[in-house]
C-alpha cells in the first residue's frame, strides 16, 4: 500500500449516538466525513485521518481502537480500504 493513498474509515456509533454532532466532532483538515446509518465515513490520508484517530496504523482493512475520547460515541472503527466509495 503506498502510505499517503487515501484511506477509507467507518465509525460506527453507538446505539442513540448523535451522528450529526460526531460528524462535527471529527472535523478535521484533508479529512472528508459523510454520515452514513451505522456512523460516519471518514476518507483522507492516513497522516490526516491520525490527527482524528491516533490508533490508526498501517492497516489495509480490519479495526483500529476507539481512541478513549471517542469511546463514549464510537463502539467500532473499521479500515474498509483505499478510498472508493467516495469517487
Amino acid at each position: 500500500m503506498n502510505p499517503e493513498e487515501d484511506l477509507e474509515l467507518i465509525a460506527e456509533i453507538h446505539a442513540g449516538a448523535d451522528v450529526g454532532q460526531l460528524e462535527k466532532q471529527l472535523t478535521h483538515p484533508g479529512v472528508q466525513t459523510l454520515p452514513m446509518k451505522v456512523g460516519v465515513l471518514l476518507s483522507g490520508a492516513p497522516s490526516a485521518l491520525r490527527g482524528i484517530v491516533p490508533t490508526l496504523g498501517h492497516e489495509q482493512q480490519g479495526a483500529v481502537a476507539v481512541p478513549d475520547h471517542l469511546k463514549d460515541v464510537i463502539k467500532a472503527i473499521h479500515v474498509v480500504g483505499p478510498k472508493s466509495f467516495m469517487q
